[in-house]
């Protein structure tokens, strides 16, 4: 049995007269992003936004579709991120990559143009497009000084994961609130914790890279646009290490004695100490804000597990 939400999406296709090859091309993209068979998803972010509306008030069915138009902008963002770090090379499977990217965000936009035939009032409509839109432009904007800054320091690193990774996950959770209420105060704690979701995820991440035996694992030993570890390294060691660590980084992708000595020079300069302490910090921070919008008992072991989670890397 196809899901609820592959379904809606068939039907939205549909209903924009495209041709068959091109929906089922469409399908096999989003496929991966939602439960099959009927299934109900247990991902916490796909309970985190349930939970928040509910807790506020608001009509959880109503979400269905901003779910979804989400979702396939996550997966938008993805593939046109992968292609301007240079993962996806120029060809006819770029252009092809690229063209769907830009479909994936119509079709998001179509699903937020029906909120209203749906359920939602006009003005909380309204505010949620244009919550979309405006996030949506300050993803971009990171994603411009992503690609402008090679050799970025610490502090534009930290702009960038908060624009790029934060914003986006402190939409949805903003969005789930304001179902239900539309205090700029109490939506705020719900962005905010969002926000550090996806900035813990990030620290989350690239402490795993830090930890991989992999050469040239994620982000870690990219010669530019460094990631927050290799940021935290430049940040802190003498200028003839510093010189050093670009030369290991330069030659990482090719020569995997670069990359070992590129990876340990990072370590020691205390780039995982560093993290695992903002990760303490921010989920600190994200338990506040779950006592603040008064989540008890079951309700808040959701949102304090998936800060527990994020903190252990293994």
């Amino acid at each position: 049995m196809e899901s609820v939400l592959t379904q809606a999406l068939s039907t939205l296709w549909e209903s924009a007269d495209l041709p068959s090859d091109f929906i089922e091309h469409l399908d096999t993209v989003c496929q991966p992003l939602f439960p099959k068979n009927g299934e109900q998803s247990k991902h916490p972010l796909h309970i985190l936004p349930h939970l928040f509306c509910e807790h506020v008030g608001g009509d959880p069915q109503l979400l269905n579709s901003i779910l979804i138009a989400w979702n396939i902008l996550r997966q938008a963002a993805r593939i046109l991120d992968d292609f301007e770090d240079g993962d996806i090379q120029e060809g006819s499977k770029a252009g092809l990559l690229l063209n769907t990217s830009t479909g994936l965000i119509f079709s998001a936009n179509m699903l937020l143009s029906n909120l209203e035939s749906e359920g939602a009032a006009p003005e909380v409509a309204q505010a949620i497009r244009q919550r979309f839109y405006s996030v949506l432009l300050q993803t971009c904007y990171g994603q411009h000084l992503d690609l402008l800054s090679q050799q970025p320091s610490l502090e534009t690193r930290w702009q960038i994961t908060r624009q790029k990774s934060g914003y986006f996950l402190g939409l949805i959770t903003w969005i789930s609130a304001r179902l239900g209420i539309d205090d700029p105060e109490q939506l705020g704690l719900y962005q905010e914790f969002g926000e550090i979701l996806g900035i813990m995820d990030q620290i989350h991440d690239d402490l795993v890279d830090l930890k991989s035996t992999e050469q040239a694992a994620g982000d870690l030993t990219r010669p530019y646009h460094w990631s927050l570890p290799a940021a935290y390294a430049f940040s802190v060691l003498p200028e003839p290490q510093q010189t050093q660590l670009q030369t290991y980084l330069d030659e990482a992708s090719s020569c995997a004695q670069a990359e070992a000595k590129a990876r340990e020079m990072i370590i020691q300069s205390g780039a995982g100490l560093y993290l695992t302490v903002q990760l303490t910090i921010y989920s600190q921070r994200g338990q506040k804000l779950v006592q603040q919008m008064g989540l008890r008992s079951e309700k808040a072991a959701i949102p304090l597990g998936i800060l527990e989670k994020l903190c252990h890397v293994n």
